[in-house]
């Protein structure tokens, strides 16, 4: 039998491999996230800010100049800060004598319109005309240098007539040291009819919390005029006799020197509260006799000791009724609460000693703290 030839064996077919092809372009970055902020921001006085749970939340304290962080270490860390209430738009003033108002957000920028002359802002017909009241100024001064007197001041009135109205004023000034000083004008000029009080060479009112605090408080009978490092304590200059008819309150800026001033003044309004009324209460008892007063009121809840009180109308024990008819820085100063009582509701007079036995009448009002 025939045998056929052997089969042959083929080669396997496949190519060498191709070479590996360049890398792709790596794909964009994705957006950052958005960083976590601080949380809400509220406001209130002082003793009603809440407990610090770890929230990054914020409380700004409308009493004390003081803004607060919850931290996440379930402790509040504290800022230097001030609760601005806006002091109301330029357009809202009237403006009289040399003096332009330009409203800057939620600030009023004064400025002078000829060198060395003044001017004021006023609110016209906002006082009350009976009982207690108090406004209160908070502004940065921006002065040229070389200006003669450059200053800003708080004001009440008794009109807005340019040369006639009567201002009484607490105001900062440059000569070129600080100084500060309560006097009566004529708005609209550099008339001084009267200077009650100057402080030279002071920076006690240059704001720690930023510009100058002046405030003047009318407790019915005595005008206070106060200034502030921080816009919650507060120091008296001076008191007078409440003036009648006066209707307007504002601020005055210029340079003042009796008509031979130089110079370019401006400044920034921060904030100019309308009136309020002060803390106030009734005296329905008191007690002290050669030792010192005690009285009886309805309510301490806003009092504390280190207060400066006015008293006025005590009849029987008078000796701590308070006035303006003294000199010097001493006018006007009210008297120190020593103690206080929230049980009975009284306030002690540690350094008044008692002349008699009360009657009836009397009124406590808060000055300053």
């Amino acid at each position: 039998m025939k045998l056929g030839g052997a089969r042959g064996l083929g080669s396997s077919g496949g190519g060498a491999a191709g070479a590996v092809g360049p890398t792709g372009a790596t794909g964009a970055t994705g957006a950052t996230g958005a960083t976590g902020g601080s949380g809400p921001l509220t406001a209130g006085l002082a003793s009603a800010r809440p407990i610090a749970t770890g929230t990054q939340n914020r409380y700004q304290c409308t009493d004390v100049p003081v803004q607060y962080t919850d931290t996440g270490l379930g402790i509040w860390t504290g800022v230097l800060s001030t609760f601005l209430n806006p002091p109301g738009t330029a357009a809202s003033y009237t403006a009289v004598g040399n003096i332009a108002l330009y409203q800057q957000a939620d600030v009023i920028r004064a400025v002078s319109t000829i060198s060395g002359g003044t001017g004021v802002g006023l609110k016209g017909g906002s006082l009350p005309q009976n009982g207690q009241w108090l406004v209160t100024l908070h502004a940065i001064p921006i002065l040229q240098p070389g200006a003669t007197f450059p200053e800003i001041a708080l004001i009440v009135s008794n009109g807005t007539v340019n040369g006639t109205s009567v201002s009484y004023n607490i105001g900062w000034y440059s000569d070129p040291g600080v100084g500060m000083h309560v006097t009566r004008d004529v708005i609209g000029t550099t008339t001084r009819q009267q200077v009650y009080n100057e402080i030279s060479n002071s920076n006690l009112n240059s704001g720690s919390a930023g510009g100058m605090h002046f405030r003047i408080l009318n407790d019915g009978a005595t005008m206070h005029f106060q200034y502030s490092n921080d816009g919650y304590l507060w120091v008296t200059a001076y008191g007078v006799d409440s003036p009648a008819g006066l209707t307007d309150f504002g601020f005055w800026l210029g340079c003042e020197n009796n008509g031979t001033n130089v110079g370019w003044a401006q400044a920034l309004i921060l904030q100019q509260s309308p009136p309020v009324s002060p803390t106030a209460q009734a005296v329905t008892g008191a007690t002290g006799n050669g030792v010192p007063v005690k009285v009886n009121v309805a309510s301490v809840a806003n009092f504390f000791i280190g207060d400066v009180v006015s008293v006025k109308g005590m009849l029987g024990n008078t000796a701590a009724n308070t006035g303006s008819n003294t000199t010097g820085m001493t006018a006007g100063l009210g008297v120190v609460v020593t103690a206080v009582d929230a049980v009975l509701n009284t306030l002690t007079f540690g350094e008044v000693n008692g002349n008699g036995t009360w009657t009836s009448g009397g009124e406590i009002v808060l000055l300053s703290r």
